[in-house]
């Protein structure tokens, strides 16, 4: 079995306001001290002031001598065009009407849309660097929202290994149809959940320059979008790169090397709140869709 060098980042980027979407840094440090026990080498890009803490939460594991942080202190210097170009765009009021969320993180924040590109440019860097070689995952920082999917942080203790393909790895939750990328972008479909992928070495320093222009290709057609939207378009344009895995947002790690790691059965304890839940999203979602349903034609 192969072990994967893992490469992840955290920017602060004032998300502790977003209404309805609020995280703080200390939310995100938590999270990532869910899973900070495992054993695999870890890249950590951050800022100065949370550089110190990231450590300390692997070096409380033993890990720091499998650890790096590297420091960026300007994150919007690393691709100015490329940030520019998504606050134009996202600025257009005809681009946030289009959406069937238009207050959602990913069209009224150009920070998050733009951070969530930078994932490619993170493993990239870090191996044209040296601190990575071989096969590469980049895995969120705040995986497992501290324990959404997995339970138990002390199975997190664990070298992780697998033989994935030379090919960029990546877990879808649908299969990629022919829906044109306009009404994805407009109905803010879910196709790839971006929080865990994998790939070679070589592989990921293409992917960066494949994300960077479809997103600019996407801005100059007048919308933005992160990079689960993005990653749809690059497979589209370069298939023979990609393998792609059926799974749901977290599972990917224990159906690829974490099979010991336990899950939160959802199904357990009051079915009634289970269905209850369901049915509060399925109104949430008729009333998100009657007012756009209103707004666009108003427009009309």
């Amino acid at each position: 079995m192969s072990e994967i060098s893992i490469v992840t980042a955290y920017f602060h980027i004032n998300r502790e306001n977003w209404k309805g979407f609020e995280r703080s840094t200390e939310d995100y440090l938590a999270y990532f001290d869910f899973w900070a026990r495992i054993q695999n080498n870890l890249i950590v890009y951050t800022n100065r002031h949370t550089a110190s803490e990231v450590l300390s939460i692997r070096k409380k594991y033993n890990l720091d001598h499998k650890t790096k942080v590297i420091i960026v202190e300007d994150i919007y210097s690393i691709d100015e065009e490329l940030y520019q170009s998504i606050v134009r765009t996202i600025a257009n009021p005809f681009f946030r009407k289009f959406r069937l969320r238009p207050t959602n993180p990913e069209t009224i924040i150009p920070e998050y849309i733009y951070l969530t590109l930078l994932k490619s440019w993170f493993v990239k860097d870090a191996i044209q660097k040296g601190y990575v070689a071989g096969k590469v995952a980049w895995l969120d920082f705040g995986f497992n929202h501290g324990g959404k999917c997995y339970s138990e942080s002390s199975e997190f203790d664990f070298l992780w290994e697998f033989d994935f393909d030379e090919k960029i790895n990546l877990f879808t939750l649908r299969d990629i149809d022919d829906t044109p990328i306009f009404e994805i972008v407009r109905k803010m479909e879910d196709y790839i959940t971006a929080g865990l992928i994998v790939a070679p070495d070589f592989l990921w320093i293409k992917l960066w320059k494949l994300t960077r222009e479809a997103e600019l290709v996407l801005n100059k057609s007048g919308m933005a979008d992160d990079e689960q939207t993005i990653m749809v378009m690059v497979y589209r344009e370069n298939p023979e790169i990609f393998t792609l895995h059926k799974s749901t947002w977290f599972m990917p790690l224990k159906d690829f090397g974490g099979g010991h790691l336990t899950i939160i059965n959802n199904t357990q304890g009051n079915k009634f709140k289970v269905v209850l839940l369901k049915i509060m999203n399925k109104y949430k979602c008729l009333k998100v869709k009657i007012k756009y349903s209103y707004e666009t034609f108003k427009l009309l």
